[in-house]
């Protein structure tokens, strides 16, 4: 895939990220909502891990480099939600925004070593990406109003975390272009790793902080991973 066939695929996080925002801005979100949709997001993305990341990097010879690089993104994203935790309030806006950088930027980083591999592969990547980020821009936004910040603020850190995930992308893309598959798997199992923790120690975490366990939240986890899956074996036939 070309360079700017890859800027345009790595816009579309940052266009979801902005959506997300502006329709925040005109509607409050209760904390319900925001929990079911953080699941959802959740869903998605594990979805985009196990549907097209996972089966596409084990496919690397040899397989050991692989999981080490798995273990390594993991435990990078512990290792920024401690430092995040730290130096931040808990739940105030610097806490929200550099944890949402660091899944920006990651994205960034996947749809650019994506775009290396192939164009099917990077589109289809992309596609769980958008869907997840944009109730995750109507999220964010809901919890800034929360913290009193003004709308200025909360439209510049929805374009700011666009180009942030554009950086990402033209960064791993230029890293990644013409060197071995190995090499870039071995960035995409980075990402995977912090993609997991995401989801299952970040999303579902904040998302049973504003609404407790039940039913429905529980099925749209289930229902985000389906409908990324069914639209992912739709646009393979």
């Amino acid at each position: 895939m070309g360079f700017l066939q890859m800027l345009g695929l790595a816009v579309l996080p940052g266009l979801g990220i902005l959506i997300g925002t502006l329709i925040s801005e005109k509607k409050n979100l209760s904390d319900r909502v925001s929990a079911a949709a953080l699941h959802w997001i959740a869903g998605t993305m594990l979805a985009v891990v196990g549907v097209e990341i996972l089966p596409e990097v084990l496919k690397a010879q040899p397989s050991w480099p692989i999981l080490i690089a798995v273990l390594i993104g993991g435990f990078l994203a512990i290792g920024s939600d401690r430092l995040i935790d730290r130096f931040t309030s808990e739940n105030g806006k610097w806490t929200i925004l550099f944890a949402v950088a660091v899944d920006m930027f990651a994205d960034g980083i996947t749809i650019g070593v994506s775009a290396n591999i192939s164009p099917n592969f990077a589109l289809l990547v992309v596609l769980g990406l958008f869907i997840g980020d944009t109730p995750e821009g109507l999220i964010n936004t809901s919890s800034f109003k929360k913290q009193d910040t003004s709308r200025k603020f909360r439209v510049l850190v929805a374009v700011l975390l666009g180009f942030l995930c554009l950086a990402g992308a033209v960064t791993s893309y230029w890293l990644t272009k013409n060197q071995s598959d190995l090499v870039k798997y071995l960035f995409l199992a980075l990402t995977t790793g912090m993609y997991i923790q995401a989801a299952v120690e970040d999303l579902i975490e904040r998302s049973h902080a504003k609404a407790g366990k039940n039913t429905l939240n529980q099925s749209l986890l289930i229902v985000g991973f389906t409908v990324y899956m069914a639209g992912s074996l739709f646009l393979k036939q």
